[in-house]
């Protein structure tokens, strides 16, 4: 953005007009919108937006800020690694399901620490239900041009307990479809079609001693993480986006979550 507004925004009312002429020259301008008296191609312009950005991107403080998100990406990712870790310590065989859950049109102004609220809603339904046995989850907050604010979710359900992957994810959208009022807000990852479309095979029965499930697990959780590191809408800002579920041990006792701490940096 300092790039922008130091060398392109006093052009960009003509930068479309002349983006098939790019050596057409055009009055020059400064800093301050005043004429130079001089004339600039757009060619020189665009060279100039570069220059500037190189500079930018180059600048220490720059740098900082990078290594900074990219230690808190990492912390994230370790974070969640653990909690993995000890899930596989706890249960010999978990069912996992992944479902991405969007926001309908006419819900997308919804605010991160709603859909926080509507998430946990969801999580005690499936806590309570006694037909279901959930044993824990992964969830990451992001937002996206098209999709606007929306969450990734990797479900673990006990895999003595439960098999089938496909339904279980399709119940968990349909629960979320009914808590925002959406119309099929999300997308089931494990359906054999969709299933497909992923690099690394992460989902369905996951044994305690199938190292390359965990190894994928693994992957997901880095993908998970990088988006920490290079991208953050600004109204994630002070939004924990990478979350866990309490282990069997930390539960007891334990009432109803505090959603505040959904609502910090990791």
């Amino acid at each position: 953005m300092a790039a922008l507004d130091k060398a392109l925004k006093p052009y960009l009312d003509f930068i479309y007009d002349l983006i098939e002429h790019p050596y057409e020259e055009l009055n020059e301008v400064d800093a301050n919108g005043r004429l130079t008296g001089h004339k600039v191609s757009l060619a020189v312009i665009l060279n100039r937006f570069i220059k500037v950005l190189f500079e930018q991107l180059h600048s220490p403080e720059y740098v900082q800020r990078v290594n900074d998100r990219r230690k808190i990406a990492k912390r994230g990712e370790k974070k969640v690694q653990k909690y993995i870790d000890k899930l596989r310590g706890l249960y010999s065989r978990l069912l996992g399901i992944r479902v991405d859950l969007y926001l309908p049109a006419d819900k997308k102004h919804f605010t991160p620490q709603q859909i926080v609220k509507h998430f946990h809603t969801i999580l005690q339904k499936l806590r309570r239900s006694k037909s279901l046995h959930l044993k824990g989850y992964v969830s990451k907050m992001e937002y996206g041009v098209d999709q606007a604010l929306h969450i990734h979710c990797f479900f673990f359900f006990c895999g003595r307990k439960h098999r089938e992957d496909i339904s279980l994810g399709r119940m968990i959208g349909e629960l979320w479809d009914s808590q925002i009022g959406g119309k099929h807000s999300y997308f089931n990852c494990n359906t054999s079609k969709n299933r497909k479309k992923y690099k690394y095979d992460a989902i369905g029965i996951i044994d305690r001693d199938d190292q390359t499930k965990y190894d994928n697990i693994a992957k997901v959780i880095r993908y998970f993480a990088k988006f920490e590191q290079y991208v953050l809408h600004s109204s994630l800002a002070r939004v924990k986006t990478l979350n866990t579920g309490l282990l069997p041990h930390i539960k007891k006792g334990m009432g109803r979550p505090n959603l505040t701490q959904y609502h910090k940096s990791i």
